[in-house]
């Protein structure tokens, strides 16, 4: 079985800036360019950063679609309303600590403490009335 050589193919340097500008302008990303033209995508990676006005070595390009858009703000959105359901219940904590508290100095009892006491039957004895058969 013979082996073809596959022929080495030059671009122009305005082939190159066109197809940078191609993807800076958000018209195609780097893989549909590639499948597009029969080119590597490590040679559109270059030309980037060789040609491209703001992105230089070590950045990340990164591009969403509309659709990620729109849901990554749906989710900060939901982030926030949780973080602000989340402040509303502690403040309902604070309060009903304070309540607790203030309750606490008026009875005299500890009322955080005192949580397993058997609750006043209103009988006047603290023996637990049993049914008599």
């Amino acid at each position: 079985m013979k082996r073809e050589l596959r022929q080495r193919v030059h671009y122009s340097e305005d082939y190159q800036r066109w197809m940078v500008n191609q993807v800076e302008q958000g018209n195609h990303s780097i893989l549909e360019l590639a499948r597009a033209h029969s080119i590597n995508a490590g040679s559109i990676y270059k030309w980037l950063y060789k040609y491209s006005s703001s992105l230089k070595k070590k950045d990340l390009l990164v591009k969403q679609k509309d659709s990620e858009q729109e849901k990554r703000k749906a989710l900060e959105k939901r982030i926030a309303e949780l973080e602000r359901v989340i402040g509303k219940k502690q403040m309902e904590i604070d309060f009903l600590e304070k309540m607790v508290e203030i309750g606490s100095k008026e009875l005299g009892v500890d009322l955080k403490k005192n949580f397993s006491t058997k609750p006043y039957s209103g009988s006047g004895s603290n023996e637990e009335s049993t049914p008599t058969s």
